[in-house]
């Protein structure tokens, strides 16, 4: 799991990545479309959740 999304009226957004995880390269670069992203409300995921 590198990222959570929510299904919204306008598509998926992105609302979080789990640390070390680089936006673009990740995850953006590896979609087949592009989700919404509020990078002001994009929050990084738990670390303990990987630990």
């Amino acid at each position: 799991e590198r990222a959570v999304f929510r299904l919204t009226e306008g598509g998926l957004e992105l609302t979080e990545v789990a640390p070390g995880v680089d936006l673009e390269r990740d995850i953006l670069a590896c979609m087949d479309f592009a989700p919404r992203v509020d990078r002001a409300r994009l929050k990084a995921m738990p670390a303990e959740l990987f630990e």
